[in-house]
């Protein structure tokens, strides 16, 4: 996620918003990280850091979506033989805002991947969801308790754009469990 995303400034623990949504408006802003991770660097360092973040929206952000979606198909595959499955998700935040925020926005990040869900090829999960096939469990969330990442919100290079401090702005599937 990009900082303070889904729907920032707000304490809300849900959201409206895609997961894939929100994954491709991220996928978006690669050129933003690009500028702002680079600023004031000279060669070689500049190209580092713009490696830095490609590589991170490649084999992070893309990868992790590709993932979800293969995930997905397999979830349907396995709702459709009548299996009851519970999974269970965690979201993730750099240590930017307080704990008490970043609680919530973690939360919201939960939402979006449920919304992803319940959207899936015209709501398909929903009845699953209704039933009491499909169970969403949320874990622990907030933000990681030994980030290394700045908190400086005047040192956006290092806080936002940094592919070290993006990385820990995050959604998780930590487990899938077949409840029989």
């Amino acid at each position: 996620f990009h900082n303070d995303q889904p729907d920032a400034k707000t304490n809300a623990i849900t959201t409206k918003k895609n997961y894939k949504a929100t994954c491709e408006a991220y996928l978006d802003m690669r050129p933003t990280y690009f500028k702002e991770f680079a600023k004031d660097l000279k060669d070689p360092d500049k190209t580092a850091a713009e490696n830095k973040v490609e590589n991170f929206f490649e084999d992070s952000v893309q990868a992790g979506l590709n993932d979800l979606e293969r995930f997905a198909l397999l979830m349907e595959d396995v709702l459709k033989r009548g299996e009851t499955i519970k999974i269970t998700m965690k979201g993730f935040c750099s240590p930017l805002a307080s704990t008490d925020y970043n609680v919530n926005l973690a939360k919201r990040r939960i939402s979006s991947l449920q919304n992803y869900f319940n959207q899936y090829k015209g709501a398909m999960f929903v009845p699953y969801v209704q039933s009491g096939k499909l169970i969403y469990y949320e874990e622990n969330v907030g933000e990681l308790p030994a980030s290394k990442q700045s908190d400086n919100y005047y040192d956006t290079r290092n806080s936002i754009y940094n592919p070290g401090a993006a990385a820990e702005r995050k959604i998780q599937i930590i487990a899938i469990s077949e409840i029989r």
